[in-house]
């Protein structure tokens, strides 16, 4: 006997379909489902409000995908500026340590030694080998306020040249890591809709099966199979005989 519980399967969820194939091909069948919609038949109303749900669901496709897009825009930026900000940073922190070994700004030796060491706990590379994430904001902000701090032994100018140079850092870093946030987002959205879309593309096909009974190969017609094609499945090993002997 038929497996009727068959009937209804669900014919468009593919986990190894990439989403930009799920978006694309959910699109395009919007559009060809808007052009070639049946208008007359016992089931004319229902096509009709499963194409105002398809098209309400594409719009939020394509919605979900121009804000990935905007998001792996933002943060391609904020790490391109964090990048040039951490670069101008670190080389005033190696001219600061260059002026501080020599005695054109400070010329007693033991007031420079403890300035170093404060700065500079462990040479430059207590900064340039410092990890991009909380460490080196957190090392920058301190060598701010303890520059800040000596003012009076580092002089003005000092100072102002280390505000101007370490100040952008933070604020470009904190910038970046929200647009990190803004894409995970992004991204848990669109892969979240997929499934959505999936569904919807599942009832429309019924839908259609039953309007086009006489004619079950026209359903199809409504989705490009470019975006939905399965790899075929690898042909078994054909095995012979052993040749009698």
């Amino acid at each position: 006997m038929e497996a009727f519980e068959h009937l209804f399967d669900t014919h468009f969820t593919d986990n190894d379909r990439s989403l930009a194939n799920t978006y694309g091909g959910f699109v395009d069948h919007a559009v060809r489902l808007a052009a070639g919609l049946p208008t007359a038949g016992p089931l004319a109303a229902l096509l009709k409000t499963a194409l105002t749900d398809t098209q309400a669901l594409s719009l939020r496709a394509q919605t979900a995908q121009q804000a990935l897009g905007l998001s792996l825009g933002a943060q391609k930026q904020g790490t391109a500026q964090t990048a040039t900000a951490q670069t101008t940073a670190l080389d005033r922190l190696r001219k600061n340590e260059a002026t501080l070994k020599g005695d054109a700004l400070i010329e007693d030796d033991t007031e420079r030694r403890r300035l170093h060491a404060l700065l500079y706990p462990s040479g430059i590379k207590y900064y340039t080998a410092a990890r991009l994430g909380t460490q080196l904001t957190d090392r920058l902000a301190e060598y701010l306020t303890t520059t800040e701090a000596e003012a009076p032994a580092l002089g003005e100018a000092f100072v102002t040249r280390t505000q101007a140079a370490l100040g952008p850092f933070r604020k470009t870093r904190e910038t970046q890591v929200a647009g990190l946030a803004t894409t995970d987002t992004a991204r848990d959205d669109r892969h979240d809709l997929a499934d959505e879309l999936d569904q919807q593309c599942d009832f429309n096909y019924h839908l259609l099966s039953a309007h086009f009974r006489q004619d079950l190969a026209r359903p199809a017609t409504f989705w490009n199979p470019a975006f939905y094609a399965r790899a075929a499945p690898a042909a078994p090993a054909v095995v012979l005989p052993n040749p009698k002997v």
